[in-house]
C-alpha cells in the first residue's frame, strides 16, 4: 500500500477511535493485535461486544449494510468486457482509500452498453483478491462501468450518508467486519450475499456528518502543512 494510503487509513481510524471514545485495546481487538482477538472474531454476538464498548454517541446501533442501502450490485462479468472500451472500466486496482486513481477521472463514456454504470455518491468496494478499500465516487467518474471484483453500494440517504459509509468501510471497525465475512480459495473474496450482511455502525445523521467533517478537516490541515 502506498504511504499516502496508509496515512489516510490512520487518519480515518483516529477519527473513529476518538469520536466513539474507543480505547487502544478495542482497536487491537479489531485489528487482530491482541491475544483476545480470537474471542471477538468467533463469538456469535460480536456486535453486542463491540456495542458495549462504544461511547459518546446516543442512539448508535449496528444495521446490516443491506438495511442502509437502496441497492447493492456486483460488477460486470468477463463476458461483457468486449462491449465497452477498457478506459471506461473501473477495476479493483483503480481504487484507493476514498478515491479512484487519477487516470480514470474526466472521461466521457459514450458507450451504448448501459449496464453496471456508476454515479456520483455511489460507494465502490473491492471484494476480490484484496478486501477493500472503499471509494466514494465523484462527478468525475459518473457513467463509468465497474468490473466484478467491485461491488457498488447506493445508500439510503434517509439513514446514512455515502461519505460516512465509505469512511466506515475503510476504518478498522469496517475492515474487521469485512474480513470476518471474507473467504479464501484461490484468492480472498467476499460474495454479494455476505456484503449485504456486513454490520454498519449507524449513528444519527448529524453525528455522521460530524465524523465526515472531522476527517476532511484533518486531511485539509495536512495538505496545508505540506505546501
Amino acid at each position: 500500500m502506498p504511504n499516502n494510503e496508509s496515512n489516510f487509513k490512520e487518519k480515518i481510524d483516529k477519527v473513529f477511535k476518538e469520536y466513539f471514545d474507543l480505547d487502544t485495546e478495542v482497536e487491537k481487538l479489531l485489528t487482530n493485535e491482541s491475544e483476545n482477538s480470537t474471542k471477538l472474531k468467533t463469538t456469535s454476538n460480536f456486535k453486542d461486544l463491540l456495542n458495549g464498548k462504544l461511547k459518546g454517541v446516543n442512539k448508535k446501533k449496528f444495521k446490516e449494510l443491506n438495511k442502509v442501502s437502496d441497492d447493492i450490485l456486483s460488477g460486470l462479468q468477463h463476458r461483457d468486457l468486449d462491449k465497452i472500451e477498457e478506459k471506461y472500466l473501473l477495476k479493483g486496482r483503480h481504487l484507493r482509500v476514498m478515491d479512484v486513481v487519477e487516470k480514470k477521472k474526466g472521461l466521457s463514456n459514450n458507450s451504448d452498453f448501459k449496464k453496471r454504470r456508476i454515479k456520483s455518491n455511489d460507494v465502490l468496494l473491492r471484494v476480490k483478491g484484496q478486501i477493500g478499500p472503499a471509494a466514494l465516487i465523484s462527478e468525475d467518474e459518473t457513467d463509468l462501468h465497474y468490473y466484478n471484483d467491485l461491488v457498488r453500494i447506493r445508500v439510503d440517504l434517509d439513514i446514512i450518508i455515502p461519505q460516512y459509509l465509505s469512511l466506515y468501510l475503510n476504518s478498522f471497525i469496517g475492515r474487521h467486519f469485512l474480513n470476518k465475512f471474507s473467504k479464501s480459495k484461490s484468492m480472498n473474496y467476499i460474495n454479494i450475499g455476505s456484503v449485504k450482511k456486513v454490520p454498519v455502525l449507524t449513528p444519527m445523521l448529524i453525528d455522521q456528518w460530524k465524523i465526515v467533517r472531522e476527517y476532511f478537516n484533518m486531511i485539509n490541515i495536512q495538505q496545508i502543512e505540506e505546501v
